[in-house]
């Protein structure tokens, strides 16, 4: 039978057994797996290694990914009401 256990060699039970483990409150495991929901999905993951490296309008985005614009931007909100990315002004007057 084989024995899982964290990559790096530390046994689950004294992870377990750890302050951090035991200091995670319930709600705070709630954020946690919403966080965890966002990154388990491609093209989440796509979006946010876009915008590592430089901020991007939806259309640009959208261009990149081969997307639409509507289909970006409730990506966007999705990855904004989790808050990992944030909506800002360009500052160009049109």
């Amino acid at each position: 039978m084989a024995l899982f256990a964290l990559e790096g060699g530390v046994p689950l039970a004294e992870y377990q057994d750890s302050q951090l483990y035991a200091g995670l409150k319930e709600s705070n495991l709630y954020i946690l797996t919403e966080f965890f929901k966002m990154l388990g999905n491609p093209t989440h993951i796509r979006i946010l290694l876009l915008l590592m490296e430089q901020d991007a309008h939806v259309s640009d985005l959208a261009e990149q990914l081969g997307m639409t614009q509507s289909a970006v931007s409730h990506q966007l909100n999705l990855l904004k009401s989790n808050k990992l990315v944030k909506r800002r002004k360009d500052g160009k007057m049109k």
